[in-house]
């Protein structure tokens, strides 16, 4: 199967992207924080957070995905945000810079998954919150984890592990996507991804469509209900760094 080519189809989206990006900002405790975006993609995220007064830089390793962000960055105006090319495993941003660093979907696809949270610990502050969400359950695997190049599903304890071998306390994680986003990714899969791929189409600017889209995400909300039983398609943690670790 042919891989995607990040940044090459930035409105492609859909509302399970929507709805956890959703979930991502609420856990940002404070105002007016520096905010790493690890893994930013198309930046969505980085100016849904930059529009509520945070400082944010947001970074990928996909040009296209740069390119793209630094665009919309134009066109809009935005000034408290900033995008910048780079890969996650090679950060070289100075020691202690953020308050908070946000990576949604990104842990999955980096094979030293390890050398990236030590990462997130050397440019975070001390007491500062590290907000990660990644896809749950090895089970669950799908043809839309091989196109987008997953190299692992996570299970709860394997991702707590991470973070705390590398200075973090937990404060929270949460199993979310269960049972109405478990049903639209096996209909998402079926019916509209193996299309994609086949046809291998881009996907045309649509401001009413993308509204649309932002509005059905809210029904996924239901599914926090559910939660406890572990059942969901991403785990979303909140860990605050309580140590430098070498």
């Amino acid at each position: 199967m042919k891989k995607r080519d990040w940044g090459s189809d930035p409105y492609f989206f859909g509302p399970r992207q929507y709805f956890r990006q959703t979930l991502l900002a609420s856990y940002i405790k404070g105002k007016k924080k520096t905010i790493l975006d690890a893994g930013c993609g198309n930046g969505s995220l980085s100016f849904r957070i930059a529009n509520k007064g945070h400082k944010i830089i947001g970074i990928d390793i996909a040009k296209g995905n740069v390119d793209f962000a630094k665009k919309v960055k134009e066109s809009i105006g935005i000034k408290n945000i900033k995008f910048i090319q780079m890969s996650l495993t090679e950060i070289t941003f100075k020691d202690k810079l953020f308050d908070v660093i946000i990576s949604g979907e990104v842990l999955e696809h980096i094979k030293d998954d390890d050398k990236v949270v030590k990462h997130f610990n050397r440019i975070l502050k001390k007491g500062g919150q590290c907000i990660i969400s990644v896809p749950q359950n090895p089970n669950l695997w799908s043809v839309e984890d091989d196109w987008v190049g997953h190299i692992r599903r996570y299970e709860k304890e394997e991702l707590i592990n991470l973070l705390e071998k590398n200075g973090f306390r937990i404060d929270k994680i949460n199993s979310i996507g269960f049972p109405l986003v478990r049903a639209y990714f096996y209909f998402f899969n079926k019916l509209v991804l193996k299309k994609k791929i086949n046809k291998s189409k881009k996907t045309k600017e649509n401001k009413f469509i993308h509204k649309i889209i932002n509005i059905f995400s809210y029904i996924f909300f239901f599914d926090i209900l559910f939660s406890c039983f572990n059942k969901g398609n991403w785990l979303i943690l909140d860990a605050i760094k309580i140590k430098d670790v070498k």
